[in-house]
Protein backbone atom coordinates (compact mmCIF):
# COMPACT_ATOMS: atom_id res chain seq x y z
CA UNK A 1 0.00 0.00 0.00
CA UNK A 2 1.25 3.25 -0.99
CA UNK A 3 2.00 5.67 1.99
CA UNK A 4 2.17 9.38 0.69
CA UNK A 5 2.76 11.08 -2.64
CA UNK A 6 6.32 10.73 -2.62
CA UNK A 7 6.03 7.24 -2.55
CA UNK A 8 3.91 7.30 -5.60
CA UNK A 9 5.98 9.58 -7.10
CA UNK A 10 8.88 7.21 -6.83
CA UNK A 11 7.10 4.47 -8.61
CA UNK A 12 5.76 5.96 -11.39
CA UNK A 13 9.14 7.29 -12.41
CA UNK A 14 10.51 3.80 -11.70
CA UNK A 15 7.46 2.30 -14.03
CA UNK A 16 7.90 4.69 -16.61
CA UNK A 17 11.97 4.37 -16.53
CA UNK A 18 10.95 1.09 -17.17
CA UNK A 19 9.80 1.38 -20.71
CA UNK A 20 5.61 2.52 -19.83
CA UNK A 21 4.71 4.79 -22.65
CA UNK A 22 1.56 7.12 -24.21
CA UNK A 23 -1.21 5.62 -25.05
CA UNK A 24 -1.90 3.75 -22.17
CA UNK A 25 -5.06 1.79 -21.01
CA UNK A 26 -7.91 3.59 -19.76
CA UNK A 27 -8.75 1.72 -16.59
CA UNK A 28 -4.52 2.49 -16.09
CA UNK A 29 -5.49 6.23 -16.20
CA UNK A 30 -8.56 5.67 -14.02
CA UNK A 31 -6.28 3.81 -11.49
CA UNK A 32 -3.83 6.69 -11.29
CA UNK A 33 -7.01 9.46 -10.78
CA UNK A 34 -8.55 7.53 -8.33
CA UNK A 35 -5.20 7.82 -6.50
CA UNK A 36 -5.36 11.04 -6.68
CA UNK A 37 -3.33 12.42 -9.67
CA UNK A 38 -4.32 15.21 -11.64
CA UNK A 39 -4.78 15.23 -15.86
CA UNK A 40 -1.63 17.57 -15.36
CA UNK A 41 0.27 15.52 -13.15
CA UNK A 42 -0.38 11.95 -15.30
CA UNK A 43 0.55 13.91 -18.34
CA UNK A 44 3.74 15.27 -17.20
CA UNK A 45 4.78 11.77 -16.53
CA UNK A 46 3.52 10.80 -20.15
CA UNK A 47 4.85 13.98 -21.32
CA UNK A 48 1.78 14.53 -22.98
CA UNK A 49 -1.02 17.33 -23.20
CA UNK A 50 -3.29 17.29 -19.92
CA UNK A 51 -6.39 17.79 -22.64
CA UNK A 52 -5.38 14.39 -24.42
CA UNK A 53 -5.28 12.88 -21.12
CA UNK A 54 -8.89 14.15 -19.87
CA UNK A 55 -10.44 13.21 -23.07
CA UNK A 56 -8.62 9.65 -22.55
CA UNK A 57 -10.23 9.82 -19.02
CA UNK A 58 -13.41 10.82 -20.10
CA UNK A 59 -14.66 8.00 -23.18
Amino acid sequence: MLHNRDELDSLLKQAFDEGVSWPVERSSLMALSDLGLTAEQIARYFSVDPVVVRESLSR
